[in-house]
């Protein structure tokens, strides 16, 4: 079942603790799975989106719902942001928070 995880842009996903959340193995997507799953290509892929709403599984690390202010999200065009309130964006794409309440730092 394709994942969609919402994450900080400027860390990595803790694998282990996402795995603990859904509890089973889990691999990033290749760019051509990304793609077929979501309808956008990786680096634009819009977490509030009708393409992907339907098939994939969403979460959002508590991480980012920390952010102070908006935090910027994918929209399926290259060079456009969508400005949000993490736990708006939290509320649209009904995620489960999940893993460590942390991003890992690279």
């Amino acid at each position: 079942v394709p994942l969609l995880v919402l994450a900080c842009g400027r860390d990595r996903i803790d694998v282990r603790a996402l795995e603990r959340s859904v509890g089973t193995r889990v691999r990033l997507a290749t760019p051509v799975e990304a793609e077929t799953a979501t309808g956008y290509v990786v680096g634009t892929i819009a977490p509030i989106c009708s393409d992907a709403c339907g098939t994939l599984r969403c979460f959002m690390d508590a991480a980012v719902l920390r952010a102070d202010g908006s935090i910027y999200a994918g929209t399926g065009e290259p060079h456009s942001h969508l400005c949000i309130d993490a736990r708006e964006l939290l509320r649209a794409t009904s995620a489960s928070v999940a893993m460590t309440d942390r991003c890992m730092a690279f």
